[in-house]
């Protein structure tokens, strides 16, 4: 599972739930989250 974040205005990368956290805490004030992405999507 991988999900989708934003720091600083640069393009969206899908990133492990780890290093979610970290950007979270790296970057309190420009952190967005975009989603989930799962290997296996529903139809």
């Amino acid at each position: 599972m991988r999900y989708r974040v934003q720091t600083d205005g640069e393009t969206w990368r899908l990133v492990c739930p780890a290093c979610t956290e970290e950007l979270r805490a790296a970057h309190p004030d420009t952190y967005r989250y975009g989603g989930t992405w799962k290997a296996h999507k529903r139809h």
